[in-house]
Order: structure tokens, then sequence, then C-alpha cells
């Protein structure tokens, strides 16, 4: 069975990054480099996705 995506807000995943913004992070997320889902005016991310987004951009 798939587990299911736990979302969460750009503002808990800022938190959680410790470097970035929530306004950076939906500055990306806008961007298309950050993955993330629009729900009316809020953008939610995982934190898999955000794990993610941290690793390409401290790798480069």
């Amino acid at each position: 069975m798939a587990r299911s995506k736990e979302y969460i807000s750009l503002s808990d995943a800022a938190r959680y990054s410790g470097c970035y913004s929530q306004e950076y992070l939906s500055l990306r997320a806008r961007q298309g480099k950050l993955k993330a889902t629009k729900i009316g005016r809020n953008w939610i991310t995982t934190k898999e996705w955000l794990d993610e987004y941290l690793e390409r951009v401290n790798n480069y």
C-alpha cells in the first residue's frame, strides 16, 4: 500500500530548513525550483521535497 505524503506549510518548511524564509521558499515554488502544491492562497510541500531541494542547492 502506498504511503500518502504528509504536507507541511512553507512556514513550517522554513523552520525545518533553518536557513530559508517562507517568502523565499514561496518564490522558489512559484519558479518551479521547489516541488510544492498550491491550495487556495497557500503553498504546501513535503519534507521529502524540501530535502531534495536543499540537497540540490547545497551540491551546486
